[in-house]
């Protein structure tokens, strides 16, 4: 249990960890291209890639070798990514998306027990990535070949044949956000960075190094900056990087004092 959330989000970490990641863009061929040219510039450069990064730099020397076509490079580094995060976050976790999901069929791959999306400027409507569950009842009598398809639960044996039960879940996100989300008195997920002098902004959006803000209020979960790794977010509470950061209070105080001192001339 993370203690320091609020407790509206305390129920997160009730059953296991709560991981961050950012930026998937599921689907994307032109942002898997950019990405797969950085990780081979940075393995010509330094040779320190982990195994999920090498998987997807090995399909692209297959595309750009023509032994596979754009469909099937983009396939191969969506199974990349979705095995990544399921080898790290697993049924009893939480896993926080922190916007730029794409393809949202590839959402449904993901083992995490509970799904948060704080929504990023390439996701459009609100509708399209939260988790619905329907239960459907039948009476035996009414079923057809195609229902034989599905797995079905004897809820009423009384009527003729009985009724029966089965329960269709799209699998998608339990929460969604359309913009940042404060879940701590210090802490602020966003998909764009923010600058909020009494909070660690945990974001994602920055590709580039010139898009990046570095500096000890923000944390960039995009994809290629955390090697295709979700990151723990409890982990960063306990890393300290809190630690540096006053509270609102200490900085209205601190700036209601400086106001104070700039009228007295001082």
């Amino acid at each position: 249990m993370i203690d320091s959330l609020y407790n509206c989000f305390k129920h997160w970490s009730s059953k296991g960890s709560v991981y961050i990641y950012s930026d998937l863009h599921f689907g994307d061929l032109d942002c898997y291209k950019i990405r797969c040219e950085a990780l081979s510039k940075r393995y010509v450069k330094h040779n320190n890639l982990n195994d999920v990064e090498s998987e997807i730099l090995n399909t692209y020397h297959m595309y750009m070798s023509f032994a596979i076509n754009e469909d099937d490079f983009v396939e191969l580094c969506d199974e990349a990514q979705v095995k990544s995060i399921n080898g790290t976050v697993h049924k009893s976790d939480t896993l926080i998306i922190l916007g730029d999901v794409g393809d949202v069929e590839l959402v449904r791959k993901l083992k995490a027990g509970h799904k948060v999306l704080i929504m990023g400027n390439h996701d459009k409507g609100i509708s399209n990535y939260t988790r619905v569950v329907e239960r459907i009842f039948k009476l035996y009598s009414e079923m057809t070949e195609d229902d034989d398809k599905y797995e079905w639960m004897l809820v009423d044996p009384t009527p003729v044949g009985g009724i029966y039960e089965r329960t269709i879940d799209n699998r998608l996100f339990d929460e969604v956000y359309e913009g940042p989300l404060i879940i701590s008195p210090k802490i602020i997920l966003s998909h764009e960075p923010i600058n909020i002098p009494y909070c660690l902004n945990i974001h994602g959006h920055c590709h580039t190094k010139i898009d990046m803000i570095d500096d000890a209020k923000h944390l960039n979960c995009c994809a290629e900056w955390i090697n295709y790794k979700p990151v723990s977010l409890g982990e960063i509470i306990k890393n300290g990087c809190l630690k540096d950061i006053d509270d609102i209070h200490r900085c209205t105080i601190d700036k209601a004092t400086t106001r104070k001192l700039k009228r007295k001339g001082m």
